[in-house]
C-alpha cells in the first residue's frame, strides 16, 4: 500500500471503501494520518455506498477522527449516495459542534479572503487545534 505507485484512493472490490474510508470507520488516527501524507490521497472521496470518510466518521460517532479529517480540510458539504451531508448521519453533539465551527470559520475566512489564521493554531500531532476543539476533545473518540 505504501509503494510510491500504488493507488491509495482504490476500492474495496466487497466494501466499496478506500484505506482512508477503513481507516476512518475503525478509528484508526495513525493510519488516517499516514494516508493523509500521500498527496495522491483525497480526503473527499465517495464511495457509492458509505460516502466521504467523514461520512464514515460522523456515522460512528469519532470526535477525534471528524476533528482530524475536518483539520485536514474534509468537506461538510458533501452529500452521499441518499443525499445526507455528514452532519446528517450523526446526533453527538460534540461532532455537531466541531462541523458547526469548521462552517463559520470557512465563512469568516471566506469573508476575510482567508485572513483568518490567526484564529487557529493546530499542534504539530496534526489532531488537535486550540481554537477549533480545545473545549471538546479530550480523551473522547
Amino acid at each position: 500500500m505504501f509503494d510510491k505507485n500504488a493507488d491509495p484512493n482504490l476500492f474495496t472490490h466487497n466494501s466499496q471503501m478506500s484505506a482512508l474510508h477503513i481507516a476512518a470507520c475503525r478509528m484508526y488516527p495513525a493510519i488516517i494520518e499516514l494516508l493523509l501524507m500521500n498527496k495522491r490521497t483525497k480526503i473527499d472521496i465517495l464511495s457509492p455506498l458509505h460516502g466521504t470518510p467523514l461520512h464514515l466518521a460522523c456515522l460512528v460517532g469519532s470526535v477525534k477522527i471528524v476533528q482530524q479529517l475536518l483539520l485536514n480540510g474534509a468537506s461538510i458539504n458533501v452529500v452521499n449516495s441518499k443525499n445526507r451531508l455528514p452532519r446528517d448521519l450523526t446526533t453527538n453533539q460534540r461532532i455537531l459542534y466541531l462541523i458547526d465551527k469548521n462552517e463559520k470559520r470557512l465563512e469568516t475566512s471566506f469573508h476575510t479572503n482567508g485572513n483568518d489564521l490567526d484564529e487557529m493554531s493546530f499542534s504539530t500531532d496534526g489532531l488537535t487545534s486550540q481554537s477549533f476543539s480545545k473545549d471538546i476533545v479530550e480523551n473522547n473518540s
